[in-house]
């Protein structure tokens, strides 16, 4: 866990089922920024 502003976040996180056999599935996260714009399209439905 890192604390990045105000807000704490995994930055490594370990995803397994545990009825199988294997690794699983790793989420590392290098960088994130929380707060940024997102253009409104990105969320629309197309006409």
């Amino acid at each position: 866990m890192q604390k990045i502003g105000k807000r704490w976040y995994p930055m490594h996180i370990l995803f397994r089922d545990l009825l199988k056999s294997g690794g699983g599935t790793e989420l590392i996260t290098l960088r994130i920024a929380f707060d940024q714009p997102v253009p409104e399209p990105l969320f629309s439905e197309p006409p």
